[in-house]
């Protein structure tokens, strides 16, 4: 009876990992060491056959991993240990989920067999269970993590989230055919040059490459580019998502965004397309009712209770409230930005609004995102961050 309650209990407690030193503290090889007020694990030696078969044993019970790699000179780092085991079945075989997080501070320059080391991990920790997947590396890495590799890897990926301080979307493409099942898609960019260097066509491209995965409920892309979005743009891309919930694309940027070629017309394409639609994001030119825009019957028009406007122009224009109030008749909160652009024209619409939607002011595009991809209680959009990933967007927030 004892081993029977045991083991279910030993289950659960190692059902979420939240540092794999947890694992490395069993090991006979073992080392604590002391640095200021921290300690960290370290490994004196190779792994043994006894010291496998422990992480075996206690990585099997593993379905969530979160793991955070700092450079670990001049000490022995763990990872270095773990990428060559007697066979992948060794190394958390079960897992469902893995965020991935290795620090800014580490790139292949200054640390060339350690960067080597932690692809290897990495590639380790890809299985078939694997359906939830967040990787926060230095731009160098995604490189060599082979992305387009992982539905191959992970037939079985719904969620996926990237971020990225790079802007080379080229190489965090995935080979769409092969992750049609793909549910929820988070890109967020941390590009650090200067943000008048827009692309042309941002971001069309990296959102063009995943019109096969029809089955998306969530696409959030977070740039410090201007989103040079037009409406038949918008309108091209958004066919292929039928089953779409929450629709974000965030600028990001600390400068003012470049003129906005985005219109009504396109938010009204989004509604006919998306029936299923909550939450969306975007930055558009709200300042007149499209001439010719004849918008579909009142009962076909999607649930959103939240769209995020940030920065869209708009005016104190009773034809646009007329507007907004006919397409969006479920709407209960717009978030503008209240540091720049047209909040006080923002705030006259949600007084004429038939819903009399309130206007949300304290939740910028990042903390958005965080919401999004975290599932966070918190306030603070950075500590939200650093938190456990509860894989799954939350719906009422």
């Amino acid at each position: 009876m004892r081993r029977a309650f045991h083991e279910p209990a030993m289950d659960l407690i190692w059902e979420t990992l939240t540092a794999v030193d947890l694992t490395l503290q069993n090991l006979s090889s073992a080392r604590i060491v002391s640095e200021g007020r921290n300690t960290r694990v370290t490994l004196s030696r190779p792994l043994s056959d006894n010291d496998w078969n422990t992480v075996r044993r206690l990585s099997s019970r593993v379905r969530r991993l979160h793991t955070f790699i700092n450079p670990s000179a001049p000490y022995v780092p763990w990872f270095g240990c773990l990428t060559s085991p007697p066979d992948p079945s060794f190394l958390f075989p079960n897992l469902r989920a893995l965020s991935f997080r290795v620090s800014i501070f580490l790139n292949r320059s200054n640390a060339k067999e350690e960067f080597q080391a932690i692809v290897r991990f990495f590639f380790l920790l890809l299985g078939p269970h694997l359906s939830a997947l967040r990787i926060t590396t230095p731009g160098a890495f995604y490189a060599h993590f082979d992305l387009p590799s992982i539905p191959l890897l992970c037939p079985n990926i719904r969620i996926l989230d990237i971020v990225t301080p790079d802007d080379r979307w080229d190489v965090i493409s995935m080979p769409t055919e092969a992750c049609k099942a793909l549910k929820l898609l988070l890109f967020l960019f941390l590009k650090i040059k200067p943000y008048d260097q827009t692309p042309s066509t941002w971001p069309p491209p990296v959102l063009e490459r995943y019109q096969a995965c029809r089955q998306l409920r969530v696409i959030a892309l977070d740039t410090p580019y201007s989103l040079t979005l037009a409406d038949n743009d918008l309108e091209d891309m958004i066919k292929a998502w039928p089953h779409l919930e929450v629709f974000h694309l965030f600028y990001g940027g600390t400068e003012y965004p470049s003129p906005v070629q985005l219109t009504l017309r396109g938010v009204t394409a989004l509604l006919f397309h998306c029936p299923k639609l909550t939450h969306f994001a975007l930055t558009f030119d709200a300042t007149r009712v499209p001439e010719d825009a004849v918008p579909p019957s009142h009962e076909t028009y999607p649930p959103v209770k939240y769209m995020g406007v940030y920065r869209s122009p708009v005016l104190d224009s009773s034809d646009v409230a007329a507007y907004l109030s006919t397409i969006l008749p479920y709407l209960e909160i717009i978030g503008v930005d209240e540091r720049q652009g047209y909040w006080p024209e923002w705030r006259w619409i949600c007084t004429q609004h038939d819903k009399r939607p309130t206007m949300d002011v304290d939740r910028s595009p990042m903390k958005v995102y965080f919401l999004l991809s975290a599932g966070s209680k918190y306030t603070n959009e950075w500590l939200a961050c650093n938190t456990e990933w509860d894989w799954h967007s939350r719906r009422n927030w």
